[in-house]
């Protein structure tokens, strides 16, 4: 598989929908499910079978895969997948530039993102004070297409 394929012809995205929807469909032939996906990123989301009260009080979950098993279904397969898409299962990770924080039922922007959404709204607010016009429609605009994936993410608090 060509690595820069999905990034070249403008039916890229569409092809790689294709086998990405094909390889959700094998995780849930094999009972990993949920999987949502952006483009070749796979997010599964796994939940507890069972649940053990230890015995300093604390609860310990027991799971029906884990990340070994999830790759190994994949493995006949022979997808190059780059090694940052393969992250362990946790209570709390970051997809798609968001911190998804099951424990707490919360979801967040991740760090990087939030540190670039606001300079960009710093930047603005600076613009508009300078009274520099010129750069106001193309800032406005900026920040309304990225304040569309903020308020969509937060808008439901």
């Amino acid at each position: 598989m060509d690595h820069n394929f999905p990034f070249g012809a403008c039916s890229a995205h569409y092809c790689l929908s294709r086998i990405v929807d094909a390889i959700v469909d094998i995780l849930q032939a094999v009972k990993i499910s949920p999987v949502p996906k952006w483009g070749d990123d796979l997010f599964p989301i796994r939940f507890p079978v069972d649940s053990v009260l230890e015995s300093n009080g604390s609860t310990s979950y027991k799971y029906s895969y884990d990340l070994t098993f999830f790759k190994d279904t994949l493995a006949p397969l022979c997808v190059p997948w780059h090694a940052s898409k393969w992250n362990d299962f946790s209570s709390k990770l970051i997809y798609l530039s968001l911190v998804w924080d099951f424990e707490n039922l919360t979801i967040a922007l991740a760090e990087p993102k939030h540190e670039k959404y606001l300079t960009k709204l710093n930047n603005f607010l600076l613009w508009c004070q300078s009274l520099s016009h010129r750069y106001f429609w193309a800032g406005a605009k900026s920040l309304g297409g990225q304040n569309t994936y903020t308020l969509t993410i937060y808008g439901h608090k």
